[in-house]
């Protein structure tokens, strides 16, 4: 029975107060806290979120607090439902509140995570913390993902490796006893690092509360309005010049995970959620902070004001050519909106022999290069679960009516080369579930693995002969054997 539990520290991560509970509470062994804190004893602790706790331990942990509270400063949960739907983070939230299982995995590959080697760090605040408290403990802020300086005193964050190579045993450690007092302190003058943590830390300490209900992909549309990327009248976006100006301004970074136009695109397409990302192209179009957290529309759209100044101009008596003029635009555009069919004849083009027919072999040829970077994407899949490559694949992707890539042989035939077997695909699909696994820092097993990518054990045993052709070879091997011994 817990007879006293620690108040969290200011940005302190659940994960901190537990393990300073156990290191006080002269527990003889592990498992004896295990059973005190978690309804399931044998469980790895999650250092980021929170596993279901008994309810003697909630009870201490929001005791001056409710759930909710602890959960959006105590947790890293703000930071990877940031951009979620609303209807989204509010189940998350819900079940998270009501000590359920959440699968947490699913939000670190939204973040994009590289693999946990352990918590990080800063010395200079370790020693600050020392002073003020007499103890040092784990920052949820120092856990950001992708973040490599600590925000506050720009120096470069270390790691204090939590577990030793390959150990399965679970257990509670504090900050205090593995945070050396160090003197070398590594400053850092790039401007961009600085001026990104520090952006996305005061980014995470506003999310306090669920989400806006604009979606982050429509609000960064707005937020192109009357700028270089977007048309005069705000119906198309020049997502081309968007991402070159982009990778210039970030040209001091020394890793942009933004570097191909598609990879822009799916972050206004709303397909792309990483909220490191996010922060950067906020940060690039000159959106505060707060701004970027309570998203808002403007009245109009770009698009409407637009039509709007038209309007206005003709009952002002204006003609279509001093309008063209006056605005910049096409003067058959501005005949086109005095008809009325200005949108009409945008979507539908029509000649003396009615719908104009389609060049597939220009098509072909101009589709090759969007096809080359969607074979590349589809491959990559940003670190979620591998797709495979196929025409309709690639034509999701790209956004083609279906078996259009069957009239394009050039297309067809590139796609083609990248064409893979069923057992090809499972193998990367494997390699993919191993790598996850361990990110989550979960035992390397077969269940791991089968709930990940739902294999069957025939169709592993068909791509097993691929399989030992890798680096894997020796823990597949182990877990073949092991198979056969059940």
């Amino acid at each position: 029975m817990i007879a006293f539990f620690p108040e969290p520290y200011p940005d302190e991560l659940l994960y901190s107060v537990l393990a300073r509970y156990y290191v006080r509470s002269g527990y003889p062994i592990y498992r004896s806290a295990a059973e005190d804190l978690y309804r399931d004893a044998w469980i790895t602790p999650d250092i980021e979120f929170l596993n279901p706790l008994t309810l003697d331990a909630w009870q201490h942990l929001t005791r001056n607090q409710d759930r909710k509270h602890r959960i959006f400063h105590h947790t890293m949960f703000p930071y990877y439902s940031a951009f979620l739907s609303q209807d989204r983070q509010k189940e998350l939230l819900t079940k998270l509140a009501g000590n359920q299982k959440v699968r947490c995995d699913m939000l670190r590959r939204i973040g994009e995570k590289e693999a946990v080697k352990g918590l990080l760090f800063c010395p200079l605040c370790a020693n600050e913390d020392r002073k003020r408290y007499g103890e040092t403990y784990w920052h949820r802020t120092h856990q950001i993902p992708h973040l490599v300086i600590c925000p506050i005193h720009h120096c470069r964050l270390k790691y204090a490796l939590t577990r030793k190579k390959d150990s399965r045993s679970p257990t509670l450690l504090t900050a205090q006893e593995l945070i050396p007092i160090s003197k070398e302190i590594a400053f850092v003058e790039n401007a961009s690092l600085i001026r990104l943590a520090e952006y996305r830390n005061e980014v995470f300490q506003m999310m306090k509360d669920v989400n806006s209900p604009v979606p982050v992909h429509v609000f960064f549309d707005s937020q192109l309005a009357y700028t270089p990327y977007k048309s005069t009248r705000g119906a198309q976006r020049n997502i081309t010049k968007l991402t070159e100006d982009f990778l210039s301004f970030y040209r001091e970074l020394p890793e942009n995970p933004v570097a191909k136009v598609w990879q822009m695109q799916k972050v206004f397409t709303g397909d792309k959620l990483n909220p490191y990302v996010i922060c950067m192209i906020a940060d690039f179009l000159q959106i505060s902070p707060a701004a970027l957290v309570d998203r808002k529309l403007p009245p109009r759209s770009q698009k409407k004001e637009f039509d709007a100044r038209i309007h206005a101009l003709f009952t002002a008596g204006y003609t279509c050519r001093q309008i063209a003029d006056k605005l910049g635009i096409s003067y058959e555009s501005v005949k086109k909106m005095k008809a009325g069919s200005y949108e009409k004849s945008r979507t539908k083009q029509k000649g003396k022999g009615g719908a104009k027919r389609t060049d597939w072999e220009l098509r072909d040829k101009e589709t090759l290069p969007l096809v080359k970077e969607a074979i590349l994407a589809v491959k990559e899949s940003d670190g979620d679960r591998p797709v495979r490559i196929t025409l309709s694949a690639v034509e999701k992707h790209l956004r083609l009516p279906s078996k259009s890539l069957l009239k394009m042989p050039i297309c067809k035939k590139e796609v083609e080369q990248y064409t893979e077997t069923m057992e090809q695909y499972w193998t990367r699909e494997i390699l993919w579930a191993l790598d996850d696994i361990r990110k989550n820092c979960e035992p390397v097993t077969w269940t791991g693995i089968r709930r990940r990518i739902n294999i069957t054990r025939a169709d592993f045993d068909r791509c097993l002969p691929l399989l030992l052709r890798t680096g894997e070879a020796k823990l597949l091997e182990a877990m073949v054997a092991e198979g056969k011994k059940e």
